[in-house]
């Protein structure tokens, strides 16, 4: 038996119109009602407009939505966060420096790359140093051809099949 003093007995028994229809069920139906309250408040309406029966919602993002007012610069901060990592991932690791890089391999021989302070590619070549050719003066040949003519500082092998081997 419930009184007239009980506001859960009272909510219960009058209908679900207006702001309390479709309520979220957080286990307590007052808390759920208050936090309806409390977001659209937040949103600008009146105590009046809270007793108004909801007609529909047609476009829920809004910069004065205290729900998505944060997204603007979220997606600002992710965008300048984006930007600043594919500098730092592009920039040369060793600095502006011309380098040599070299993609060991066996059969198919040893890909040769410079590289300009910049990171353009200035020069192409294939050497043979292991098997099937053994061409080991040649190769060590061409390298230094391609470092006097570019100047090279740096040399950067990969760590494929035959990286061991380019290594000596």
């Amino acid at each position: 038996m419930s009184t007239n003093n009980d506001p859960k007995a009272a909510s219960q028994s009058t209908p679900q119109t207006g702001i309390r229809k479709g309520l979220t069920r957080y286990g307590d139906t007052e808390f759920s009602l208050f936090m309806r309250k409390a977001f659209i408040k937040a949103m600008g309406f009146s105590d009046s407009a809270l007793d108004r029966p909801i007609i529909g919602i047609t476009n829920t993002y809004s910069d004065f939505n205290p729900c998505h007012g944060n997204v603007p610069q979220m997606i600002e901060a992710i965008n300048v966060f984006a930007r600043n990592l594919k500098d730092l991932l592009l920039a040369a690791p060793a600095g502006p420096k011309v380098t040599i890089g070299l993609d060991p391999g066996m059969r198919t021989g040893v890909k040769v790359a410079v590289v300009d302070a910049t990171g353009k590619v200035v020069d192409t070549d294939v050497i043979y140093p292991h098997q099937p050719k053994n061409d080991w003066e040649g190769s060590l040949h061409t390298l230094a051809k391609l470092a006097e003519k570019h100047q090279a500082t740096l040399i950067s092998i990969g760590n494929g099949t035959a990286s061991r081997e380019t290594d000596k």
